[in-house]
């Protein structure tokens, strides 16, 4: 019996490690190089939709074109979350609370936009609190990724 949990200690031990080598590191170069890659992501996904907008309205589907366009910025929306909770994932220590705050107020932002056209006055008052809440920590941010990554967020 002893010797089956050592062996169990073992596997768990050597799993953990593993994970943790496999997720993202908190470092200069992690933060840079996330930033990179999302934005490169993101930019590619908008260009892509902006290309298939303009075949559209070519074709003379102005409609399809304006509600291809629609979708697009409805993606970039969740896209731009993701971009954030991946940088949280991997900010460095210094900057690590800014990146979160940063990350969740955008993401309560993002689960109060269906609430809007029901309650646009608390909407309002939402998104100003958040924008208060945000606008020290996302100034931080973005003049970290300029002196560290050479772009701002």
């Amino acid at each position: 019996m002893k010797k089956s949990f050592k062996v169990l200690v073992s596997v768990a031990t050597a799993s953990a490690v593993l994970m943790s080598s496999c997720s993202g590191s908190r470092s200069v170069d992690a933060f840079c190089s996330t930033l990179e890659d999302e934005q490169e992501r993101i930019l590619l996904q908008l260009e892509a939709n902006q290309a298939n907008a303009q075949d559209l309205s070519a074709q003379g589907d102005d409609l399809a074109a304006a509600f291809t366009s629609l979708a697009g910025v409805g993606v970039a929306l969740g896209d731009l979350a993701t971009y954030l909770n991946r940088l949280a994932a991997v900010a460095p220590t210094e900057i690590q609370d800014d990146v979160e705050v940063v990350a969740e107020e955008y993401d309560k932002q993002l689960d109060n936009a269906g609430s809007a056209a029901s309650n646009p006055l608390g909407a309002i008052g939402s998104g100003l609190v958040s924008g208060f809440k945000t606008a020290g920590p996302l100034q931080r941010v973005d003049s970290y990724a300029r002196e560290n990554c050479g772009q701002g967020i």
